[in-house]
């Protein structure tokens, strides 16, 4: 089966100014691929600011998703917000 990649990308916690972070996965190809076959995606938030080292889990939820302008179809861009676990 054929591969996407899929660029989650999100807004850190650091100050004053905050970045851009992103991280690429892998899925399974879709022909009907959308937002609603992208998964949550866990990560370390204290690596970001934006959690603690005790309590670091945070989830990546794609919230939009578009064509990835570098790569071209079929891969994807995801904007995403934040939740802690």
């Amino acid at each position: 089966m054929k591969k996407i990649l899929a660029e989650f990308i999100w807004i850190d916690g650091q100050t004053p100014t905050a970045k851009l972070r992103s991280k690429t996965k892998v899925i399974d190809a879709d022909p009907h691929f959308n937002l609603d076959k992208l998964p949550a995606w866990s990560f370390d938030g204290s690596s970001t600011y934006q959690a603690t080292t005790d309590s670091s889990d945070c989830v990546l939820k794609p919230v939009a998703c578009i064509i990835d302008p570098i790569r071209k179809y079929p891969h994807h861009l995801a904007l995403c917000e934040v939740f802690n676990a």
